[in-house]
């Protein structure tokens, strides 16, 4: 009989029993026994544990892309990480008691202030649906609807702030200063600053756009209005969006208003035209005396034109068309005016018809030397022009005495010259009679100077 060594048969046993021992479960710890027909793998003790493996980074390669399940004990945070969706995540923090680790879904009850969140360089994400709502991001700014925030709060496209209280209770942004109160600065403003509101801290309102702004107001409509296309030029257009609609109305604050009730300036913040509390519009001046008061500051020049009323255009007839003047103090005031009738004369002694007020809207005055025949035509100046020629006023004065004087007769005209005699008075002695006759003769004397005025229209 043949007998093996003893080492041989172990090695027979062992080659035997593994095919079973890779397909069994493992159990080490107390009661080996008794296992759990689920676990793979047990442990059981009342006086050790599982320690798990320290790993100081978990971008080596080995950790970088280890299969979702991998726990690991990571040391520069003192927590347990589990590998789970392709990236490690924290289990636990295990330095605060057990029985109020982690924040539960109904809440938790603490005892004094406590964290939510990541203690390294990451975001914290909130989701609803599977979906990310909201974030914080690592350096503490937050995101809504959006995952990099760029400014301490970021909400996508709209924010609502609703007034869920009392009537009386109003719906508030308050812009506080550093302490908490009142006075802190502010500005709203669209990407790119092409909109911006800001003031606050004893600064005056400024309201912005790189286009212009338009106000529309009393639109008594729900809905938006369309959006416009900016155009240059332009500043603040208000306009009415109503037929009904007063645009832009200035009312003062009561029955004592002193101060105007609009002023345009200058680049230089000096007033130039203003409307008084009372209504009225001073042009050069800030305290208009009178409806219309303009102060030009130059001398002579009293600052108002009339573009369209010119030399040319129709002149208003009648008795009751007034004339403009000036008193002493420089007001517009209704002048005096004469009255010219023409026509209608009772001629030998007949009833006179109706005579024509203000026809004469031309006068003509000029002077000429006599002639040495006393003889002449007078053309009228090219740029005096009549259509009908209604009076004539013809005069001289020359001569040496009494007996010399001269005096004027009219012999013909047309709407553009007149013809003249000029005589003087002459003495003939007639023999038969042995008597001086008196008589008119040719007034020679080039001396004489020749006045006329001609008058229509």
């Amino acid at each position: 009989m043949n007998i093996r060594p003893p080492g041989r048969i172990v090695l027979l046993l062992f080659v035997c029993w593994q095919p079973a021992l890779l397909r069994a479960q493992l159990k080490l710890g107390a009661n080996p026994a008794s296992i759990s027909k689920s676990s793979i793998l047990e442990l059981e003790s009342s006086r050790q544990g599982l320690l798990l493996p320290r790993v100081p980074d978990t971008a080596v390669a080995t950790l970088a892309a280890a299969p979702d399940g991998t726990i690991i004990y990571f040391t520069p945070t003192s927590s347990i990480l589990v590998r789970k969706g392709g990236a490690w995540r924290q289990m636990t923090d295990a330095s605060t008691p057990v029985s109020s680790t982690g924040w539960q879904l109904n809440g938790n009850t603490i005892a004094a202030t406590s964290t939510l969140g990541p203690v390294n360089n990451f975001a914290l994400p909130f989701i609803t649906n599977n979906q990310e709502r909201m974030r914080i991001a690592a350096d503490g700014r937050v995101g809504i609807g959006v995952t990099d925030p760029a400014n301490p709060l970021v909400v996508k496209d709209t924010l609502e702030i609703r007034q869920t209280n009392t009537a009386s209770q109003l719906s508030q942004m308050l812009f506080t200063n550093v302490s908490g109160t009142g006075g802190g600065d502010f500005r709203i403003s669209s990407d790119g600053q092409d909109f911006y509101l800001q003031g606050g801290g004893g600064r005056r309102l400024q309201i912005g756009n790189y286009w212009g702004i338009s106000l529309g107001g009393d639109r008594q409509s729900p809905t938006f209005p369309a959006f416009v296309n900016g155009t240059g030029g332009t500043g603040v257009l208000v306009y009415s969006e109503r037929n009904a609609s007063v645009p832009l109305a200035i009312q003062g604050h009561s029955s004592t208003q002193s101060g105007n009730l609009t002023e345009w300036r200058d680049q230089s913040s000096t007033v130039m035209t203003v409307v008084s509390p009372g209504g009225s519009l001073g042009i050069g001046n800030t305290a208009p005396s009178t409806k219309l008061h303009i102060t030009t500051g130059t001398a002579g020049d009293g600052g108002l034109r009339m573009a369209n009323l010119t030399s040319s255009s129709t002149i208003t007839t009648g008795v009751n068309v007034g004339a403009l003047g000036m008193d002493a103090t420089g007001k517009v005031v209704r002048a005096q005016r004469p009255v010219i009738y023409n026509g209608g004369a009772g001629a030998n002694g007949a009833a006179g018809g109706t005579a024509m007020a203000d026809s004469v809207t031309k006068v003509w005055i000029a002077d000429v030397s006599n002639t040495a025949t006393g003889i002449q035509t007078i053309n009228f100046p090219s740029n005096v022009t009549f259509t009908r020629i209604l009076s004539i006023q013809v005069t001289a004065k020359g001569g040496s005495s009494v007996t010399t004087a001269p005096f004027v007769t009219i012999t013909s005209y047309t709407t553009s010259s007149i013809t003249i005699r000029v005589l003087e008075s002459h003495s003939t002695t007639v023999v038969i009679l042995n008597t001086a006759v008196e008589g008119l003769a040719p007034h020679t004397d080039t001396a004489t100077n020749i006045f006329i005025r001609v008058e229509g229209y």
